[in-house]
């Protein structure tokens, strides 16, 4: 990661605030896969901080910043924040200020001279869809606050940022491999079935390793970063670049029924998905998609139910 001074960054980004007249802007631990092993490219929390801690919500509004985590992470952010303008939360500890209502107190405190702005923003690719909603609920009760959930701000600032995982995708090894991987898929489909589901977007990385019988070549676990798996009651589709998968793998995921596709175009695979309802975990799926799809009007006239409830994949693994 770059080492500019973390002040020299929180100026910057108040530059690109005050641009797009942002009150604040919020930086999650988390990627658009809910995994707690974070690859360098979605980092945006250690890279606006300093702090890399695995539990944390960066905010920073234009005349404060303050950092949430839990008890296990005080000792380390304290040290790693020494400073910098960041205050540290202890979200553990009583009496500890939420994160929401200090934005709401910092934002009516700075109101001048920004009298105006009350739009706090996120990059709704790293959010579950499920937690942006809460999210939109608590800033409307802080005097109106809204929330843009489409701005990467470190897109302008992180210049030489990581880029998104390309390590090899790899098989398992069949004397590791319990059940094939249409066995896998069926299984995941009859508990669809159970929850009134024609498919679901997989996007949990643990989730997706286990249904395919793959795992990430750079990984001690069995998961697959940076991919999605689209299944529905007839196919199924893996979102990850070919260019990570050798023509063995592409071989043996084309022989049980897994087509695959660019991880970029998840979202018009999810416009051209052509069942009556898909099921997202509000946990796992992140917001983008989730908007993405609640917002598609098709040109048919059929549009996709989205069934909100937790992802039948991790019992079943």
């Amino acid at each position: 990661m770059a080492q500019a001074p973390i002040d020299r960054r929180l100026e910057l980004l108040r530059e690109v605030m005050s641009r797009e007249r942002l009150a604040a802007c919020i930086f999650p631990c988390t990627d658009p896969h809910t995994n707690t092993d974070i690859a360098d490219h979605w980092k945006s929390l250690e890279w606006m901080s300093g702090f890399s801690g695995n539990v944390g919500t960066a905010v920073v509004t234009m005349t404060a910043a303050a950092l949430w985590t839990d008890g296990h992470n005080m000792a380390k952010a304290k040290e790693q924040l020494q400073g910098t303008e960041y205050q540290v939360m202890c979200i553990d500890a009583p009496g500890t200020l939420a994160m929401v209502r200090w934005m709401g107190r910092e934002i009516e405190a700075s109101r001048h001279p920004y009298s105006d702005w009350s739009e706090v923003a996120i990059d709704g690719t790293c959010w579950p869809f499920g937690k942006v909603k809460q999210l939109i609920n608590e800033l409307r009760r802080e005097n109106g606050i809204t929330l843009r959930t489409n701005f990467d701000a470190l897109r302008h600032l992180w210049t030489d940022r990581p880029p998104i995982p390309t390590n090899l995708i790899v098989r398992l090894s069949e004397n590791l491999t319990e059940e094939p991987v249409h066995v896998h898929l069926e299984r995941i489909r009859k508990a669809l079935r159970t929850q009134h589901a024609d498919g679901m977007l997989v996007a949990a990385s643990k989730d997706i390793g286990w249904a395919l019988n793959l795992y990430d070549g750079n990984s001690s676990i069995q998961a697959v970063r940076a991919a999605y798996l689209l299944i529905s009651s007839r196919s199924a589709t893996l979102f990850a670049d070919r260019t990570r998968m050798s023509p063995d793998v592409l071989d043996y995921l084309k022989a049980e029924g897994v087509t695959v596709n660019d991880y970029a175009v998840v979202g018009t695979g999810l416009k051209n998905y052509f069942e009556y309802n898909i099921l997202m975990d509000p946990e796992e799926a992140n917001y983008s998609l989730y908007y993405l799809l609640k917002q598609y009007k098709p040109p048919t006239g059929h549009i996709t139910q989205i069934i909100e409830e937790p992802s039948p994949v991790a019992a079943l693994r």
